[in-house]
């Protein structure tokens, strides 16, 4: 494509993106700026697509963001990771698609590092909806020298008691609704990570091993535990686990009880999973009825909810 056809686009784009705020005219548009057989000039297409974004409305924004790494040329992708990471700390609504766009652009080690400390930093504070992109990006580009500080700071920041059910039954329903979604698509975040690299699921699985009191049990770690027993490879040793667990005290009924009984929506893919846990708790209380209080609550919670 010859130099001024190219600019041409360019100043299209602008023009009709900073008078239109019609996503579906942005999306037509930067279509055609997708997969170019040749570029003349990257970087002046760079600069102007940043230029853009800064003077775009916000759902323009996100289509252009997510757009980037169809655009620009391989030779770009570091000035743009740059920008996009000055534009995550500057503007945190902007987070997911900016995580969408960095995980197809090549990113240095270093570069990787920085963003994965930025969203963990925030995690405590971000928007419930962006959770499950943030949780999905950490763990899919995570290493395995790093896994062990995430999954830890995961586990200390993901609050899922600040998004269960309202302790008030006039706030249930409509509490219910706005967290449906979004806990469920955490809970398939953390499992596909979880099988995305096994040394996930590894570091994941020894992290609530090596919990050794009540206090220390959160219900993340619950879930997880759920989301693992799920798991054909792991089932045995999981459940194995949650025995002993349950055996000194760490895993109790009020702790099943909240997981289970107050978050039905996060949990609405595995209540076959804890049915049949359930049912190995009970059988097994025959030997050793401590694990009966634990085992019972399970089975009816599940019901319940």
């Amino acid at each position: 494509m010859s130099k001024w056809i190219l600019m041409r686009k360019q100043w299209s784009v602008i023009h009709v993106l900073c008078s239109n705020s019609s996503s579906c005219t942005a999306r037509l548009i930067l279509h055609q700026l997708r997969w170019l057989d040749y570029i003349a000039e990257p970087e002046s297409l760079t600069s102007k697509l940043i230029e853009i974004i800064q003077i775009t409305p916000p759902i323009i924004q996100h289509e252009m963001i997510t757009s980037l790494p169809d655009i620009i040329n391989d030779s770009e992708h570091k000035p743009i990771v740059v920008y996009l990471k000055e534009l995550m700390n500057e503007n945190g609504d902007l987070t997911v698609p900016i995580l969408d766009a960095l995980s197809n652009l090549t990113l240095h080690s270093e570069s990787l590092e920085d963003v994965r400390e930025t969203v963990l930093d925030r995690l405590e504070s971000a928007n419930l909806d962006d959770l499950a992109v943030i949780i999905k990006f950490m763990l899919q580009t995570v290493t395995s020298m790093t896994i062990d500080q995430v999954v830890w700071g995961i586990r200390q920041k993901l609050n899922f008691r600040s998004f269960g059910k309202s302790s008030s039954d006039g706030n249930r329903q409509s509490n219910k609704q706005s967290a449906m979604a979004p806990e469920a698509l955490i809970l398939e975040s953390i499992k596909m990570g979880l099988q995305f690299h096994k040394f996930v699921c590894d570091s994941w699985f020894k992290s609530i091993v090596a919990l050794e009191t009540k206090r220390d049990h959160k219900l993340i770690d619950m879930m997880v535990l759920i989301i693992l027993y799920s798991m054909t490879s792991m089932k045995k040793k999981v459940e194995g686990v949650i025995k002993k667990k349950i055996i000194n005290g760490c895993i109790t009924g009020p702790l099943v009880q909240e997981t289970i009984g107050n978050h039905p929506d996060g949990l609405a893919g595995y209540w076959s999973t804890i049915l049949s846990l359930a049912e190995s708790l009970l059988r097994a209380s025959q030997q050793n009825n401590t694990l009966s209080p634990c085992a019972s609550v399970m089975y009816i919670s599940a019901f319940k909810s």
